[in-house]
């Protein structure tokens, strides 16, 4: 889907944004449905064949630019001060300028064990300033081994897709696609599948803004700016 047809689909849907064109492990999945609109943020859910556990996205603006919000979620060393329920993320390895691997452990209340991931990132710039994708993958590394008493997720996918709104307004939208592996409680699936895109939308809004005015990016985004 280009910028124009996204942005015709967010006019059409009062902010719900369709798929956007990423192979998705389980393509026999069930419609759309809107979960919630709270504080400028759409989220959306959709049942998968043989999945306990949907498919979800929350869909916000974040007040910055598209490099301001690159660099933000790139930092992998820094998701866990925003993304929700992050209590350990870090780069393990960066492979290049567009592509790295990092790890991340959600935090799960008791008696469910945390979960934790290892994923392959990659950065594409579909039209530089204006439109990009970073789409990751669980893998296996050797760059991170097993966690005492945490589980690690066999599958997990999905994206950040950011468009520009103007000089200071970017369009997000935050997708993922999980198996987290064993029984889950049901009221516990229902809430994560609610809360993790909404507040790591909204705490997204929070770290721009934070680091923009510390001006903590401020070489990373003059290098992105010059990647095209």
């Amino acid at each position: 889907m280009n910028r124009r047809n996204f942005l015709k689909t967010v006019g059409a849907t009062g902010g719900a944004i369709a798929i956007v064109g990423i192979p998705s492990i389980a393509l026999a999945g069930g419609k759309w449905e809107t979960i919630t609109k709270e504080s400028g943020v759409t989220v959306t859910n959709r049942r998968e064949k043989n999945r306990q556990f949907p498919t979800f996205r929350g869909t916000g603006r974040v007040k910055g630019n598209i490099y301001d919000v690159l660099a933000t979620i790139q930092d992998a060393d820094r998701n866990k001060e925003w993304m929700h329920q992050c209590v350990g993320s870090n780069l393990l390895k960066q492979v290049d300028d567009k592509t790295r691997i990092v790890y991340n452990r959600t935090d799960a209340p008791w008696p469910v064990k945390d979960r934790d991931v290892t994923l392959r990132a990659k950065l594409d710039i579909i039209t530089p300033g204006k439109e990009m994708k970073i789409r990751f993958r669980a893998i296996k590394t050797a760059l991170k081994g097993p966690v005492a008493d945490v589980v690690r997720m066999p599958v997990l996918e999905g994206h950040w897709y950011m468009v520009a709104m103007g000089e200071d307004k970017t369009l997000v939208e935050y997708q993922v696609n999980a198996d987290p592996a064993g029984d889950l409680p049901a009221w516990l699936v229902e809430q994560v599948s609610k809360d993790l895109p909404l507040h790591t939308i909204r705490n997204l809004r929070k770290q721009v803004a934070k680091t923009k005015a510390a001006g903590d990016y401020a070489d990373f985004v003059a290098k992105y700016k010059a990647l095209q």
